[in-house]
């Protein structure tokens, strides 16, 4: 959802073109910076880094609480100074390079996601073998059927 969905959808009209552009250039930079965790958590997870993982986590939930902030100042901003609510008197025209930089953003955070879920799903499985390993090296062990989160699958 872009910053422009969110204020139509919540019948707030920014204030101002100004201000609007500048959520949405705040939104950028926060994309950005999330955009760069993720980078990073997805190198860890290739080293197999837990501490860089862990760091990353933490960093990308801290640039969601940050966004989350930023998405209840624009309702918030606009919400003493609504109008008539329908956001006819704006020109929603004006911020179309950025939106669109908005939305790059976001399909590039959700393919880094995509990646990184694929990358967890696989770490997760190794870690399912190695668990088994440990807990009875004697047994043969199988994969792990799909919806069981249980430690030990012998045959």
């Amino acid at each position: 959802m872009t910053a422009s969905d969110f204020t139509r959808a919540n019948g707030f009209p920014p204030v101002s073109r100004c201000q609007y552009e500048e959520h949405l250039r705040t939104c950028l930079a926060l994309m950005g910076a999330l955009e760069a965790s993720l980078q990073g958590s997805r190198q860890a997870l290739l080293t197999l880094d837990l501490g860089g993982t862990e760091r990353g986590t933490g960093e990308q939930i801290e640039w969601m609480r940050n966004f989350d902030e930023v998405l209840r100042q624009m309702a918030g901003d606009a919400g003493g100074k609504r109008g008539s609510g329908s956001g006819a008197d704006f020109d929603w025209g004006r911020s179309k390079e950025l939106e669109e930089e908005l939305r790059q953003s976001e399909r590039r955070i959700r393919n880094t996601l995509r990646l990184q879920a694929a990358l967890l799903a696989r770490i997760r499985g190794k870690l399912h073998v190695l668990a088994n390993m440990l807990a009875d090296p004697s047994l043969p062990y199988r994969p792990q059927p799909p919806g069981k989160t249980g430690m030990l699958h012998a045959f």
